[in-house]
């Protein structure tokens, strides 16, 4: 359905020039955010998890971008000791995904918290601890290892002769019943786990938009005052839920493509690797991984433009203000 030569171009526009760009500004961009978050501090939970977002994110970005390299099809072709499109699978590809996994289940947590903070709002501080922040964030990063750990248990990197380059390279080889594995594996880790995060993301963000809709619309038709009294949400709760929600509602633009192209690939056999339609998932992926890379680098202009508190530390971090830091 799509000829090679096509999808050279799409690759070398979406992955080489245009992911690579956003890419290393998004690379930028985390660094500052880490620096900004750690400067502040973890009072807060919500402070504890998006630094452990933006860990995703620079971590996605990294490996995206030795992906994008690798997938050239100049240098995939190339007449090379190593076969590209093989090294990326373990040195760029799993590990992106394991990355991007620790994102979409962190992103629904945070998501998820805003939503306590309406059903509960008297009691989250009690239920939500940093503590508990914490024990979280480290335990998806734990627990992603093991979305990955079947593909690289079951594959290996060694010398192999190839009859089309008449030659002997470094490639990939796989270990005995592969297939198996890799069914179940495909279903669960590749499947059912991003769509899960993704889903979470999704109905926490209705949720939450919901919930101000209505917040406001009461608060409207109670009392013309600008501070929420009573059920109300506090104006600063309520622009930490903006922000939150803004941030959700990226992710999912941004990750949807993705989620049909693993969602395809489970209905329709002929999208399997070598499979006849395998050149157009190629094409949408890259489509896909560009929005990835867009996802994972403009958080920081979100935090900047709807969070006062983040745009202080990061202009007096910069030195664009020569005040003091609020605290």
């Amino acid at each position: 359905m799509v000829s090679q030569a096509v999808l050279d171009i799409v690759l070398l526009v979406n992955l080489d020039v245009l992911g690579e760009l956003v890419g290393l500004a998004g690379i930028v961009a985390n660094i500052i955010t880490l620096t900004v978050f750690v400067s502040e501090g973890f009072h807060d939970t919500v402070n504890i998890s998006l630094t452990a977002l933006a860990v995703s994110d620079l971590g996605a970005l990294v490996t995206l971008q030795l992906y994008n390299v690798m997938v050239n099809p100049w240098f995939a072709r190339a007449d090379l000791p190593f076969l590209p499109l093989e090294l990326q699978s373990l040195t760029a590809f799993y590990p992106h995904n394991y990355f991007t996994r620790v994102r979409g289940f962190i992103t629904a947590f945070v998501a998820f918290e805003r939503c306590l903070c309406v059903a509960l709002p008297l009691k989250i501080k009690q239920i939500l601890t940093k503590r508990v922040a914490v024990i979280f964030n480290v335990s998806v990063y734990s627990l992603m290892v093991l979305n990955v750990f079947p593909n690289y248990y079951m594959t290996y990197y060694d010398w192999k002769f190839v009859k089309s380059r008449n030659r002997t390279v470094f490639g990939i080889l796989y270990r005995p019943n592969k297939d198996a594995v890799f069914a179940v594996s495909f279903l669960v880790t590749d499947l059912l786990v991003p769509v899960f995060a993704f889903f979470s993301v999704v109905v926490c963000t209705v949720v939450i938009v919901v919930t101000l809709h209505t917040k406001v619309a009461w608060r409207r038709s109670a009392s013309s005052s600008s501070e929420v009294t009573g059920k109300g949400i506090p104006s600063k709760e309520r622009k930490v839920m903006v922000m939150i929600t803004t941030v959700s509602v990226i992710f999912i633009i941004c990750f949807f493509p993705f989620s049909a192209i693993l969602t395809a690939r489970a209905l329709v056999p002929g999208m399997s690797i070598n499979g006849p339609y395998w050149n157009l998932v190629l094409l949408v992926g890259s489509v896909a991984f560009f929005m990835e890379t867009v996802n994972c680098s403009i958080s920081i202009i979100v935090y900047y433009r709807m969070s006062t508190k983040f745009r202080v530390r990061l202009r007096a971090i910069m030195g664009w203000d020569k005040g003091d830091i609020k605290k």
